[in-house]
């Protein structure tokens, strides 16, 4: 087994890892003085990840970002950070290496050519430029401190480095390079690893209609509730699958689940009519009925709601014949659809795979971690950033946002 030096070394050729090895070459060059930068990176390649984000046009970070929109035992520091390290700090960092963004009604930033793909090319450059050495195909198997000196181990050989930097990410999309081999080294030092599980993905409900609506979309309001207690409200739109519920408004709930105690009854309450209250339903309804009174009540939602989402309303309802007039309807059927269109309960399960999930909740506790410079407060000249420190954003550029926002602030610093 060969040894080699370097004088950082990071590990995860990510976005954060990418920006990070940008971030502390750049500064070094800027004051003449000569340091070597290793990226460790386990797979092919650095930045597959970076490639799938945003739907492939990679929503880089959100111009709203804040605390309000994070999760996690650092989500406290985040007004902090981003103080220092804004949206558009960032977005200013990247114009410096090539860059151009756009940003839409809702704050998100993309890249102005709309390609994921140009995102990590310019990371690549820029590292290339500045001297970095990115080794890839190199899984980091232990890093060991000894007489101020890390050795990180590989299958490859094993590397000597002054300072560290943990960006591996977490266990999130485990194909496209996730890793939690790190944790355990990391709790081999006294750090604490917050309990992982899935975030920002579907939730897996239990509904008799469920499979008869695969496909479907609407929008609305979703409502997480433990325990008939309201957790967290989103708006927008809501995809149906064949056992769970997606889209964006919903990923954003799931944490909560995931993440939450077993023994807690979760629900997520759907509102199809966000913008009417219970008794404008009732009126619409009523309207409704009145003019297709010698419809068939299967054909009652036809123009409001789609098709297969009427039909499960009816079910749900407890409506069985569906081939008798809407005339027939009596006020307690009405006053039940009113209740399922303003309040569309389905019992929600965890998801324990992290195959689907875009991020990871838990990691480093954030207590552990200088909220300033990223250092760990046990180990010195070792560094955190991005998703395996314990915290996590909602969608809309909120992750990407930190794991750049937390690789310039240890750039800054090491």
């Amino acid at each position: 087994m060969k040894n080699m030096f370097t004088d950082i070394a990071i590990i995860g050729g990510g976005a954060s890892g990418l920006l990070c090895g940008c971030a502390i070459s750049k500064r070094y060059l800027k004051d003449n003085k000569k340091v070597s930068v290793t990226i460790f990176e386990k797979q092919q390649r650095v930045g597959r990840k970076i490639l799938s984000t945003g739907n492939g046009k990679c929503n880089l970070t959100n111009a709203y970002a804040n605390s309000k929109n994070y999760h996690g035992s650092f989500a406290r520091y985040v007004d902090n950070l981003f103080q220092r390290y804004s949206p558009s700090y960032v977005v200013e960092c990247f114009k410096k290496i090539g860059l151009l963004c756009t940003e839409d009604s809702n704050g998100r930033v993309y890249p102005l050519c709309k390609q994921a793909s140009a995102v990590l090319d310019v990371l690549r450059f820029e590292n290339e430029r500045n001297g970095v050495e990115l080794v890839c195909d190199t899984d980091v198997i232990e890093i060991k401190k000894s007489k101020g000196l890390f050795e990180i181990i590989t299958a490859n050989g094993s590397y000597q480095a002054k300072s560290v930097v943990i960006a591996t990410g977490g266990k999130a999309a485990p194909k496209l390079g996730s890793d939690v081999k790190i944790y355990n080294t990391l709790k081999k030092s006294g750090h604490t690893c917050k309990p992982l599980s899935p975030a920002l993905c579907a939730v897996p409900v239990k509904s008799d209609v469920i499979k008869s609506l695969k496909g479907v979309r609407c929008d609305g309001d979703v409502t997480l509730l433990c325990n008939d207690k309201a957790v967290k409200k989103e708006s927008g739109e809501i995809q149906f699958t064949e056992n769970a519920l997606s889209g964006i408004c919903v990923f954003n709930l799931s944490g909560y689940i995931n993440g939450g105690d077993k023994n807690n009854r979760y629900e997520i309450n759907i509102d199809l009519l966000p913008d009417f209250s219970f008794t404008d339903v009732k009126k619409l309804l009523t309207g409704r009925i009145s003019l297709y009174k010698n419809e068939v009540i299967e054909n009652l939602f036809v123009g409001l709601f789609h098709k297969r989402i009427g039909l499960a309303l009816l079910k749900q309802s407890g409506i069985k014949t569906l081939s008798d007039k809407c005339s027939t309807l009596s006020d307690k059927n009405i006053d039940r659809l009113c209740e399922n269109i303003k309040s569309w309960r389905f019992t929600a399960l965890p998801c324990d795979s992290f195959d689907n999930a875009q991020v990871t909740s838990g990691g480093i506790s954030g207590s552990e971690i200088d909220c300033n410079t990223l250092e760990s407060k046990l180990v010195k000249n070792l560094y955190f950033c991005g998703e395996v420190i314990d915290i996590y954003g909602d969608c809309g550029g909120y992750n990407l946002q930190f794991a750049f926002a937390s690789a310039l602030a240890v750039g800054d610093n090491i």
